[in-house]
């Protein structure tokens, strides 16, 4: 195995059941895990031009949806960049403005860790 997505398909195979992590509000079992990568992996894969090789910002708490958020992100080929909640929304615009510059044409992408929502950071949303 050489990537850490391999290592979740097999231990999800191999345990399901056993607990993979918690965090203070729930348990995950490592088929629950597997489970919610792939389907926040599949939701960012569909969105038009996919997000290979592009960043999505993970709007998150410290926590379990971070992580599944973060995996799910390398399952759709792209790249995270974790966003703290608690930065003030002034803050995780300049991150966003800077992140969205570096990239020129290539739209960042948002995702918010606790309500699994995909949110598409349009260019006028972060000037």
């Amino acid at each position: 195995m050489h990537h850490v997505l391999e290592l979740l398909a097999h231990t999800a195979a191999r345990w399901p059941g056993a607990p993979s992590y918690c965090d203070e509000g729930h348990a995950y079992t490592w088929a629950e895990t597997r489970a919610a990568v792939a389907a926040i992996g599949t939701a960012l894969d569909i969105l038009p031009g996919g997000v290979q090789r592009r960043p999505v910002a993970l709007l998150a708490d410290r926590g379990a949806a971070a992580v599944h958020a973060m995996l799910g992100t390398l399952a759709a080929g792209g790249f995270y960049i974790v966003l703290d909640p608690a930065q003030g929304e002034s803050r995780l615009r300049d991150i966003l403005s800077q992140v969205a510059e570096r990239k020129k044409d290539q739209v960042v992408v948002g995702f918010a860790a606790e309500t699994n929502q995909v949110v598409d950071y349009a260019e006028e949303k972060l000037q």
